[in-house]
């Protein structure tokens, strides 16, 4: 499990400056960097899946963009997403943090069902 928070942890990952760091193109990236990283790590033949979520969420101060969210599960047969943008003003941090991650679990049980019963979870 990786989570780069800072600016500098998530350049090391990415590897290059995004135009936005909360996107859909940035979330394929970091599950792309999650499935590579997986598959280095693994320890059998078990299917494997890169999860990767980049969020903007409500604070405590305004902020320029939207409060959002963009989840992307990447395997070798396949790469599925879904995002979503709240509307400003109507939940607090905590509640859209939870809905983000609720969304996270539900999709990596989605992810369980389509077709990688058999797979491990590495944390990196």
């Amino acid at each position: 499990l990786q989570i780069p928070y800072s600016e500098s942890s998530m350049l090391r990952i990415l590897g290059e400056r995004p135009s936005k760091y909360v996107s859909l193109e940035v979330a394929k990236t970091l599950a792309k960097v999650a499935y590579s990283r997986s598959m280095f790590l693994r320890m059998n033949n078990g299917p494997v899946v890169g999860l990767a979520c980049t969020a903007s969420i409500a604070t405590d101060r305004d902020k320029r963009g939207n409060h959002e969210f963009h989840v992307v599960a990447y395997s070798s047969d396949a790469l599925i997403s879904r995002s979503l943008v709240f509307h400003k003003g109507q939940r607090s941090r905590i509640e859209e943090d939870e809905i983000v991650k609720e969304a996270i679990h539900i999709f990596l049980l989605r992810c369980y069902e389509l077709h990688l019963s058999g797979f491990s979870i590495v944390e990196v």
